[in-house]
């Protein structure tokens, strides 16, 4: 109980600090990282190139019994697979390809999930395969840093669609 009256009282004195407190400043006018607002990214054009498809443990909480168990109890399951691609820019020039070149990012369906064996087949998925691939990184607002889109694999998260 004495813990619990301790963190509140805690919490409690933080709430009456400035704001000014937490910030982290870059210098004058300028704030550490994008804050707020609509939300902008600069596009870098480039190729992903699988470098790894591992399927993932039965007992991986990303494991599901099809997409939806609640919805069909008696379903089989549906082996899901986690893959890396690396990013290549077309433009080794472009601002922001020393940034992203050769990084290696995870694959997700346009679910947000880990793809499954039919998107795999689907696509013709297989390790050292090449896309076309679209980075996007954010330069304003407070949204998701670092997106991706590869078109061949039906995957869009273009900040404003195709």
């Amino acid at each position: 109980m004495k813990n619990i009256l301790v963190s509140f009282v805690f919490f409690a004195l933080l709430l009456l600090l400035p704001p000014e407190v937490f910030a982290m400043d870059k210098g004058p006018g300028q704030a550490p990282f994008p804050v707020g607002g609509k939300c902008q990214y600069d596009t870098v054009r480039g190729i992903a190139t699988i470098v790894s498809i591992d399927a993932l443990p039965s007992s991986s909480p990303w494991q599901s019994r099809a997409d939806h168990p609640e919805d069909s109890p008696g379903a089989v399951n549906k082996t899901r697979y986690e893959i890396r691609f690396e990013f290549s820019p077309l433009d080794p020039d472009d601002e922001h390809a020393r940034e992203i070149e050769g990084k290696l990012f995870l694959l997700l369906d346009n679910q947000d999930r880990y793809p499954n064996e039919e998107f795999l087949k689907y696509f013709r998925v297989e390790a050292s395969r090449k896309y076309h691939c679209c980075v996007h990184l954010i330069t304003k607002g407070a949204c998701t840093p670092i997106l991706y889109s590869i078109p061949d694999l039906g995957i869009c998260r273009c900040p404003n669609g195709w």
